[in-house]
């Protein structure tokens, strides 16, 4: 973290700057964002000039979207989420906050991703799936059914593999 952790502790630095968390570890990074806005401070967002964003799509505050990415219309991105590189989000996706959806995965249209979701890298979803709150989908998982929350489901197709400890 530039400048450490301390200077969120600053009142005059939260007042100053409008603050990023790029930090992949999904839980971490939504205690520290929320510890931003618990102190006054303000997230900031960031996004690639190379990404290619439909004009109707919301992006919330402290949310990072990657170079090569590619978000289609009607969708709709949380606070404090990333979208990493290539990946691709189409038509009117729910992406709520914390969400981590890694380099090169495809979400088809209408997926809902829940809070906190961890979307491995290459992963493939199809239309109208639900990725629950939490849940870990592995990398190059082909999800064709919902994902409940706090599971870890890899595979192809994606297979729930374990309970996660939802806290």
């Amino acid at each position: 973290m530039i400048g450490g952790r301390s200077c969120l502790e600053q009142p005059e630095f939260l007042r100053n700057y409008a603050i990023l968390i790029a930090i992949g570890e999904v839980r971490l990074r939504r205690q520290l964002a929320l510890l931003v806005l618990e102190r006054g401070g303000r997230l900031a967002k960031a996004i690639h000039p190379s990404a290619i964003i439909a004009s109707d799509v919301s992006i919330g505050q402290g949310t990072v979207v990657m170079a090569g990415v590619v978000i289609n219309t009607g969708s709709r991105i949380g606070r404090f989420a990333i979208v990493n590189t290539g990946a691709t989000v189409d038509h009117d996706n729910v992406v709520e906050d914390g969400v981590h959806i890694c380099p090169g995965c495809h979400l088809a249209g209408n997926v809902i991703c829940r809070t906190d979701a961890f979307i491995g890298t290459g992963t493939s979803i199809i239309p109208r799936i639900q990725i629950g709150a939490r849940a870990v989908i592995g990398a190059g998982a082909a999800v064709i059914s919902d994902v409940p929350p706090d599971v870890m489901a890899t595979g192809c197709p994606a297979v729930i593999k374990r309970r996660l400890d939802a806290n």
